[in-house]
């Protein structure tokens, strides 16, 4: 009777008369459906697990799919219902609602920018003509005194 054997990396089938097996010193015995599952587990060093291809790494991915579902909250679509508008005669108990002050929104004021003379430089300009006439001045006082 033909046994089936599966490949040690990727985990498929492996038809008979295909593939390659394996013997590793510690007499442990793997199959490989191909070279590339062979490079990949011997050459590469890879796991399957990490590897998207295998169906090692599809089964754990949809473990973690399943957690994440669950662990999220599920968000139920509220339907509205039309109100009706025929009013119900039953008395409803009165309830005091606290009302919460509402927030004005603030208006933004627009500040007018007038246009702003240079008063600084009429004064620099002054003390400059100021400065030339001061020395002016001295020697004249000078020239009084003598």
């Amino acid at each position: 009777m033909i046994t089936k054997k599966m490949c040690s990396f990727c985990g498929k089938e492996i038809e008979p008369g295909t593939g390659k097996m394996v013997i590793s010193p510690a007499a442990v015995i793997t199959n490989y459906c191909s070279s590339k599952c062979e490079k990949n587990a011997l050459k590469l060093k890879r796991k399957a697990r990490k590897v998207k291809w295998t169906e090692e790494y599809i089964g754990e991915k949809k473990i973690r799919v399943h957690k994440l579902e669950q662990e999220r909250p599920k968000k139920k679509k509220q339907e509205k219902k039309p109100e009706q508008e025929t009013p119900k005669e039953t008395p409803k108990k009165e309830t005091v609602k606290e009302e919460t002050p509402k927030e004005t929104p603030k208006k933004e004021t627009v500040k007018e920018e007038t246009p702003k003379e240079t008063p600084k430089k009429e004064t620099v300009k002054e003390e400059k003509t100021q400065k030339d006439d001061k020395p002016m001045e001295n020697e004249s006082k000078k020239e009084a005194k003598k």
